[in-house]
């Protein structure tokens, strides 16, 4: 009898399995959905700051530039946008060219002629008993434009009396 004859076949080892993977990949697996996570969340916080400009834009298409009130609801209209992203300090008891500059000031600086010289009549004639004549599709589109081009700051505003303590 040979004594080689009462060995077995060489066994061969189990394939490597896929699972459970290595903490590289554990690790990218978690970024990824840290990276998605963090990307939508700064979407939604974008898209809700965003918000009242795209509110301005609907309201400026419903309001009537015919109507005798329209430069007012106009004038309003930016208050209440500028109210939504700038601290009021800045812009509250502005009016006429002041105002005009203001909103000028927000705008990149090559629209900022075009939008003053648009914009100033209006401003200029707000609370006038019989005001001159407007373009108004002239003053309409530069506001339109206003609301588009203008990049509030995606930033909190610090409280200025809390800001000593």
């Amino acid at each position: 009898m040979n004594p080689l004859d009462q060995l077995q076949d060489i066994h061969l080892p189990q394939a490597v399995s896929m699972w459970p993977p290595a903490y590289g990949w554990w690790l990218l697996a978690l970024l990824i959905i840290l990276t998605i996570g963090a990307s939508v969340y700064f979407w939604l916080q974008r898209r809700q700051w965003l918000k009242a400009k795209k509110a301005a834009l609907q309201q400026l298409k419903e309001l009537d530039p015919e109507s005798q009130q329209w430069p007012q609801d106009v004038n309003a209209l930016l208050k209440r946008l500028c109210l939504s992203y700038l601290p009021h300090e800045d812009f509250a008891r502005t009016h006429g060219k002041q105002w005009a500059q203001f909103l000028a000031q927000q705008l990149p600086a090559k629209r900022r002629d075009d939008f003053i010289q648009a914009f100033t009549p209006l401003s200029e004639n707000l609370y006038q008993s019989q005001p001159a004549t407007l373009n108004t599709v002239e003053v309409n589109q530069a506001i339109r434009q206003w609301i588009k081009n203008f990049k509030p700051k995606m930033k909190r505003q610090i409280n200025k009396e809390a800001a000593h303590v």
